[in-house]
């Protein structure tokens, strides 16, 4: 190469050059893809919400319900599950005892005065223990109580 300053040479000098491509850094593109997989994980529990097996009893009709509600579902073996807008996916997935219902009723009936609970209970479940989890939802404060229920056919007649 010349002496000359690089602003005086020619364009066939320039173009005979070997070109340096930048740095290609992998910590960003790691990073995007870390809180890709993070968020992935966070939304999964929306999109895949826990469940309960149970037998719900079937009904011919159903109400339109309005409003804020919760779902209580109260399984076979008598174990009680709230599913509340205001709790965590992981936190739903976990049975209650009475005390700690009382209190996530509450605190559910503080924020919606006017809230519903949807008592899903299934077939088996006593009547008596039924009762006795109708009486917590009450204490609790919430006076719209709805039970939950299979659609079947209509009956004919």
């Amino acid at each position: 190469m010349s002496e000359r300053p690089l602003h005086a040479m020619d364009y066939a000098t320039l173009a005979h050059m070997p070109r340096v491509l930048g740095i290609f850094d992998v910590a960003p593109l790691i990073d995007v893809l870390l809180m890709l997989v993070i968020f992935a994980l966070m939304v999964s529990g929306f999109v895949f919400p826990f469940g309960v097996a149970i037998d719900l009893p079937e009904v011919t009709s159903a109400d339109l319900l309005r409003g804020a509600a919760c779902t209580l579902t109260v399984t076979r073996d008598e174990r009680l599950f709230l599913k509340d807008p205001g709790r965590a996916p992981a936190e739903q997935a976990l049975p209650l005892d009475a005390e700690i219902l009382r209190s996530n009723l509450r605190e559910f009936q503080r924020g919606n005065p006017d809230g519903i609970v949807i008592i899903n209970a299934d077939v088996d479940v006593r009547h008596g223990y039924l009762l006795r989890v109708l009486e917590i939802v009450r204490d609790s404060g919430l006076r719209h109580i709805a039970f939950g229920g299979t659609l079947a056919a209509p009956m004919p007649q």
